[in-house]
């Protein structure tokens, strides 16, 4: 069976896997051409940031504090300080530093 009938239905059968191809190709190009609003500059700018605070209170830790293991005290008081929540307006929250610090404590 040769001919015009048979050579098309043989360009049916990979229509949808090249044409799937060809759209998944797409989105992805598109999905990688916005990689600066996925994780660009802010971030290691915001790691800055995080990677500072950990050393202050390692720091901290290593000045007013004995018989604690400063790199975890560090790490663990560094991150709770630089998160960033929304606040509620009058509500009443713990001091950040201090539940930190308390936190670190309980934990190294």
């Amino acid at each position: 069976m040769s001919g015009p009938k048979a050579e098309g239905n043989m360009l049916g059968q990979f229509a949808l896997p090249v044409y799937a191809g060809l759209g998944t190709a797409v989105v992805l190009a598109t999905i990688f051409s916005f990689a600066p609003l996925t994780g660009g500059g802010a971030v290691s700018s915001q790691s800055n940031a995080v990677m500072s605070q950990i050393r202050a209170e390692a720091s901290f830790c290593a000045s007013n504090l004995k018989d604690v293991n400063c790199g975890c005290f560090g790490r663990i008081s560094g991150l709770v300080q630089s998160e960033t929540q929304p606040k509620v307006p009058g509500a009443f929250y713990a001091d950040q530093q201090q539940l930190a610090r308390g936190q670190a404590l309980r934990s190294c």
